[in-house]
């Protein structure tokens, strides 16, 4: 370009300004790839939770189960001392 040219401070600017904008985008595409890395992060420590509140809701049944099955035997055991002592205090 040369000096007499009256377009050419416009043009020098598109050039700066285009220069800019190429560096603000790859600034961008560089935070952008950090955030898909933080996001798939979450979404597996999510998975993982999930999954442990499932063997945290599979192990509560088992207790309830067996706290169910104590209890039976307690009732069965206190069942089977009275209906002997009713038997031999006859």
């Amino acid at each position: 370009m040369d000096a007499s040219c009256k377009d050419c401070t416009y043009v020098i600017g598109l050039r700066t300004d285009v220069t800019d904008l190429k560096t603000d985008v790859k600034g961008l595409d560089g935070r952008l790839k950090t955030i898909e890395i933080a996001d798939a992060t979450k979404d597996e420590k999510i998975d993982h939770i999930a999954d442990a509140v499932a063997d945290i809701q599979a192990s509560l049944k088992g207790i309830n189960r067996s706290a169910w099955k104590i209890l039976i035997g307690v009732i069965s055991g206190v069942a089977i001392g009275v209906i002997t002592a009713i038997l031999l205090g006859r």
